[in-house]
């Protein structure tokens, strides 16, 4: 019988550590369970593990392996971490992201599901994005001015102004649950509009002018997701990260804004409103 080296366990050339290694990108169809339905999604999976400086390389097999066909959709990725670990004894963390399309409201939303952390103390995180209408307020007020002062003309409560696409995510620490309809919800609900996949003439002059009743910057859209998301589990102190990139209309480039922090600091930093 032919004897196979196990060259990933050889000694390195270069004796030094290395924090990821692994696998990204690979592609499969599972089944997930969730909010007592399944459905089958394709994934895009990224597996990766610490290296000691001893070590020469991963079993890139085994993370494969530890890729399963069926799931409940909130442990996806910390069932794959565990199983990667009970595959493989010399590495002390690692990191596993599970990306997918989720369908909601009759649209689709990014989702990804992450585990990661040293294998005695697995974090699990969820990552969501939306897209949606943001409305300057700057500009708005702006116009409202020199309307007045160059036109005698006087706007109400809707102004003229230009507007945005805003894509926004919210990564946020979890327990259970991923509550991704709840995380969709407050992206949504944190731009001037969500946008739609179609419009008729009259609804697409409905979103423009509640758009223009709800102007914002950049810097509003993460403060007010942050703001939602800190309150929805109000006794804990979880890591969240939310971004805000509004594509301009009148610039060549783009506007950004992110608050990294935990829900207990958000909190505080209201307590006295």
């Amino acid at each position: 019988m032919i004897e196979l080296k196990d060259v990933q366990g050889f000694r390195p050339d270069y004796e030094i550590p290395i924090k990821r290694a692994g696998i990204k990108s690979f592609k499969r169809r599972v089944k997930l369970n969730y909010n007592n339905e399944s459905f089958d999604s394709y994934v895009d999976v990224s597996i990766s593990v610490s290296l000691n400086p001893d070590r020469k390389g991963l079993d890139m097999s085994r993370t494969i392996e530890s890729v399963r066909s069926s799931y409940n959709l909130n442990d996806v990725a910390y069932d794959i971490y565990n199983d990667l670990f009970s595959r493989i004894n010399y590495s002390s963390s690692g990191y596993v992201n599970v990306s997918f399309d989720f369908y909601y409201n009759n649209k689709i939303y990014p989702v990804s599901l992450i585990a990661e952390g040293d294998k005695n103390d697995v974090k699990r995180y969820v990552e969501v994005s939306a897209e949606g209408m943001t409305v300057c307020p700057c500009a708005m007020e702006t116009i409202r001015s020199i309307m007045l002062y160059d036109y005698n003309v006087s706007y109400g409560d809707i102004g003229i102004s230009h507007n945005q696409r805003n894509k926004a995510s919210l990564k946020i620490q979890y327990i259970k649950d991923a509550h991704l309809e709840r995380l969709i919800d407050i992206l949504e609900s944190s731009f001037s509009y969500p946008v739609r996949n179609m419009l008729k003439r009259y609804d697409e002059g409905k979103m423009i002018i509640e758009a223009h009743k709800r102007p914002k910057f950049v810097e509003d859209v993460v403060r007010e997701i942050a703001y939602k998301a800190a309150f929805m589990e109000p006794e804990m102190n979880l890591y969240m990260d939310v971004r805000s990139e509004s594509f301009e209309s009148i610039h060549p480039h783009n506007a950004y804004a992110e608050i990294e922090d935990y829900t207990a600091n958000i909190r505080s930093y209201l307590k006295n409103r």
